[in-house]
């Protein structure tokens, strides 16, 4: 991929043809197809990411943070690119279902991350409801409990 300039340290500098390609991308309409490349350019927007090439924010000259609108929009393409698959683990008494583009890491004890079972859990004895012509919905625990804060995410 092409640069505006050499990548520093603090993710100062964008690639430049990744750029160019998220911001066509985001401007697809919603409902409409993504084409065949979309989840590879969000593969190489995380990436970058990840690398340090880029960053998610920048500092301005006043130490306030903002976001870097083309990362930004490559992060939220993610879920629109991505179709939902099934990240069960083989054996497993649970079952786990999200994007492909966005795969949880692999973790050990040794990285210090508590991980829990919690909000997006549904338990047996509340069957998630679906709307007739609406895609499945991840529900938190206050979904469940009936709660007037619930969310979901598409």
């Amino acid at each position: 991929m092409g640069q505006t300039g050499s990548a520093s340290p603090t993710g100062d500098s964008d690639p430049a043809d990744l750029v160019a390609r998220v911001e066509e991308l985001s401007a697809i309409p919603a409902g409409d197809s993504l084409p065949s490349d979309a989840e590879q350019v969000v593969f190489r927007v995380l990436e970058v990411l990840e690398s340090g090439e880029v960053r998610a924010a920048r500092r301005d000259g006043d130490g306030t943070w903002r976001a870097v609108h083309w990362v930004k929009r490559g992060i939220l393409l993610a879920f629109r690119a991505g179709a939902v698959v099934d990240m069960s683990p083989p054996g497993g008494v649970l079952r786990f279902f999200d994007k492909r583009t966005i795969p949880p890491r692999r973790l050990s004890l040794s990285n210090g991350v508590r991980v829990v079972p919690g909000g997006s859990s549904i338990r047996r004895c509340s069957p998630p409801a679906r709307a007739p012509g609406r895609r499945a919905s991840a529900i938190s625990a206050s979904a469940i409990s009936g709660s007037s804060t619930a969310s979901s995410a598409r």
